[in-house]
């Protein structure tokens, strides 16, 4: 080995950590941008409805962000190893990922229609559709953040982070400031979740990353990582919510 390879190597640990730092730092700055936009909703939204009014899409919110978070199963997680293990089959793993994504998401929404009487909350009730539909939404294609962890392309993921807070908080608070009722709130952000799958969908299809190709194979190992680390993700989760029911 020659003195010149054997100086090579620090500048090109130095680099590494030196790029890894970096995508932290964007991605730390994405998380909190969105954290401060997040908190504009609830100060805008008081002031533009009635309190019995904010209460009930609070309720929806927080009926929706419950099963989403348990429903969830971590299905995205497993991306970032599969992708960077395997680019070549990154289409796969991502159809897969999408199918299981559709799955998980329709028996979520239909545990909402069949049980709405025990988990709709009777102030929006009336809402149990809706909330079923959102559910479906919010479940379903997101995996563009794990695609572009996985290639190293963390500015991407805080833009689209970003974007899409600032597209349903925009849709949020231009529906409460034109049409004032909560009802038509609720069909506005289930328009927005539907706007954003349909542009997620047309972003994977025109780079082949959505297709339309089963690989029993690839979707038995892709079962096998996914089925500890959702089941760890899911007892997380209720562990938090057991938390917050005893501490009240």
């Amino acid at each position: 080995m020659s003195d010149s390879a054997a100086f090579d190597r620090p500048p090109r640990i130095t680099y590494r950590m030196s790029s890894f730092v970096s995508r932290g730092a964007v991605l730390a700055s994405a998380r909190l941008l969105n954290q401060a936009l997040a908190l504009l909703s609830p100060l805008l939204l008081v002031r533009l409805l009635e309190i019995s009014e904010y209460g009930r899409y609070r309720q929806f919110m927080a009926t929706a962000l419950f099963i989403t978070s348990l429903a969830g199963f971590a299905l995205s997680a497993n991306l970032n190893y599969l992708i960077a293990r395997t680019p070549e089959r990154q289409s796969v793993d991502i159809t897969n990922t999408c199918l299981l994504m559709l799955a998980v998401s329709f028996v979520s929404a239909l545990v909402v229609v069949v049980l709405r009487a025990w988990i709709v909350p009777p102030e929006i009730e009336n809402a149990w559709l809706l909330l079923a539909a959102y559910v479906f939404l919010v479940l379903n294609l997101e995996v563009l953040v794990s695609y572009w962890l996985a290639h190293r392309q963390s500015l991407q993921v805080m833009i689209y982070t970003i974007a899409m807070t600032v597209w349903r908080l925009g849709t949020l608070l231009a529906a409460t400031y034109w049409l004032r009722d909560v009802q038509m709130i609720f069909v506005t952000i289930v328009w927005a979740e539907a706007l954003k799958n349909l542009w997620i969908y047309v972003w994977l299809r025109r780079r082949g990353l959505l297709v339309f190709r089963w690989d029993p194979q690839a979707m038995r190992e892709q079962i096998r990582l996914v089925a500890p680390l959702g089941a760890g993700s899911v007892a997380y989760k209720l562990n938090d919510f057991g938390k917050v029911v005893v501490a009240v």
